[in-house]
């Protein structure tokens, strides 16, 4: 089974609101090659993020292929 941050409490009881975004806002992705992809939701939000310089900024949960891997807040437009 994947994981799913949707369902963990340590995800959903941390970080509620991160750049304006907060669970269930729909949202246009685009990724680091400026693809965009939409629509997706907001699922949850990491509690305490990485301090690695690659990971940094990466704190918000989508509903992608991979939803165990946070994305860039400012990678995120609301719709």
């Amino acid at each position: 089974m994947h994981y799913n941050p949707a369902n963990d409490p340590a995800v959903t009881g941390g970080i509620q609101e991160a750049y304006g975004f907060k669970r269930g806002d729909k949202v246009e992705y685009t990724n680091d090659h400026g693809a965009k992809f939409a629509p997706h939701t907001v699922i949850g939000f990491v509690k305490d993020p990485p301090k690695t310089s690659y990971e940094y900024t990466r704190m918000v949960y989508i509903d992608i292929d991979c939803p165990w891997f946070p994305v860039d807040p400012a990678s995120l437009r609301k719709l």
